[in-house]
């Protein structure tokens, strides 16, 4: 399943509509909420505050096709009752003092379920798919903010042909990547229903067990009681020492950098079709690790055969959905740990599976502690810039049909001189990789070699089930890493 950003996901062009959401009473009178804001919900907010206005999108959604002509008041009466049930989008969180926005207290107010409604905003019969991105842009990018209700908004194309695409796009504090591709599904099932019952369609109660306000509150509790001798504190602790960070293995500075902030570059490869997934698969298990595992090896083993660096270290994030209550909640259930690989020894995959696979299940707990505790901690000095995020659609309802749907997950622009990002999306077609890096000649040149050499090694370990590194290749980092300093 593709992440891709929104100029580049092919548009065929119609007649556009946004619908908004709608709440008769003004934000200000709505009931205050007294439950907590989750860390990383809080550290987003600050951020985005303090960003410049230009460079500081924020958003994460989805698109799928349908067939058929749309009904306008189903998809609205869809559009209620999903707000109904995730208790997040009735939510909003603001800073008390916007000129003090690193200390500055919060305040949220909620809405009571039935008390969103959708509006059509008509944008008219777009001509070409560069006014439809242009338009869908400007919209996404003004109201899916972290600082404005509702924080998130739908969007259709009709078409002439009887078919029609939804789009939805929020801001991440409101979802995670999970959450893109989990709503999917309940969207679809949730308007065909009410497309085939029609007047007679009651929804099911709306309840708030599963809201992510509530699991806010309780990741703010147990996360408060951890102290510096936890082990995910320690985890991170080693990372940092002398002043240390997680960062890509290569270079991405050019010599002469470029003036003001510009725009991350894209990237998106299927690297391997269904059957070569399969056989992947397959080969971790083999060797002792699962599919996350496999592709932490083959990073590893990728880092060793273009940098002379004596470990691979990436961030990588984990769903906190601990619990059944938030199995299909929609929110920002994520923590994130390092994936740290000693790459002195393995000189293979079936070597390096088994490390990777002690990194990955020690993440789990790691990513259990909010990020944003541990720095409240250890006030670490540098910041991580090199994420790797690994999807499973198998674990996802509604995976098996994304194809069908046509569906792809959509994100904003980056803005970063020093970010790297890989998004790893499994799925029943098989293994895409999406990512963004530094609009630089360096780092094009020196991601795309890393890529390469890592799609290189996948494909042999689905083909073959190992990857040994070439003899001559470590007997020449060897030497290099022998020379004096």
């Amino acid at each position: 399943m593709e992440f891709v950003e929104l100029f580049d996901y092919p548009i065929t062009p119609g007649r556009v509509t946004h619908w908004m959401a709608h709440s008769e009473a003004p934000l200000q009178e709505w009931q205050l909420d007294t439950r907590a804001v989750s860390f990383v919900h809080e550290t987003h907010l600050r951020d985005y505050t303090l960003a410049s206005t230009g460079s500081r999108e924020s958003w994460i959604g989805t698109a799928l096709e349908f067939e058929g002509e749309l009904d306008h008041e189903a998809l609205r009466r869809t559009l209620k009752i999903w707000a109904d049930r995730h208790e997040v989008l009735r939510s909003q969180v603001e800073l008390i003092d916007l000129v003090k926005p690193k200390t500055s207290s919060l305040i949220r107010r909620t809405l009571p379920p039935g008390a969103v409604d959708f509006v059509q905003v008509d944008a008219g019969d777009l001509g070409s798919a560069t006014a439809v991105h242009r338009e869908l842009s400007h919209q996404f990018d003004t109201i899916a903010s972290p600082s404005r209700w509702p924080g998130y908004v739908f969007s259709t194309i009709e078409r002439d042909d009887g078919t029609f695409t939804v789009l939805f796009v929020a801001d991440h504090s409101l979802l995670d990547g999970y959450s893109i591709y989990l709503l999917g599904n309940e969207l679809v099932q949730l308007y065909r229903q009410i497309l085939v019952e029609a007047p007679d369609f009651v929804p099911p109660p709306a309840t708030d067990k599963d809201s992510y306000v509530d699991f806010s509150t309780e990741e703010r509790v147990t996360a408060q009681a951890v102290e510096a001798e936890h082990p995910a504190v320690r985890a991170w602790e080693a990372v940092f020492k002398d002043g240390g960070s997680v960062t890509f293995p290569l270079s991405l500075n050019d010599i002469r950098p470029h003036c003001g902030r510009v725009a991350q570059r894209g990237y998106m490869s299927w690297l391997l079709d269904s059957q070569l997934s399969e056989d992947f698969a397959i080969a971790c298990k083999t060797a002792g690790g699962n599919y996350q595992a496999g592709l932490i090896a083959a990073l590893a083993l990728s880092t060793k055969l273009t940098s002379d660096r004596e470990t691979f270290s990436a961030v990588m994030p984990f769903h906190t959905r601990n619990n059944p209550r938030w199995a299909e909640s929609l929110g920002w259930f994520v923590g994130i740990a390092p994936m740290v690989v000693d790459l002195r020894e393995p000189s293979s995959f079936s070597e390096a599976i088994p490390l990777a696979q002690q990194t990955q299940q020690t993440g789990r707990l790691v990513a259990s502690v909010p990020y944003a505790r541990v720095c409240e901690l250890l006030q670490p000095t540098a910041k991580n810039s090199f994420l790797v995020s690994f999807i499973n659609g198998a674990t996802i309802p509604g995976g098996d049909q994304w194809e069908e749907w046509k569906l792809r997950g959509l994100r904003s622009k980056n803005y970063s001189d020093e970010e790297v990002a890989l998004f790893f999306n499994r799925s029943p077609s098989g293994l895409v990789l999406c990512g963004r890096y530094p609009n630089t000649e360096t780092a094009t040149r020196n991601v795309h070699k890393f890529l390469s050499t890592f799609r290189r090694i996948i494909v042999n370990v689905a083909e073959t089930g190992d990857f040994t590194l070439p003899a001559q290749k470590i007997a020449a980092r060897l030497e290099r890493l022998s020379q004096p300093a």
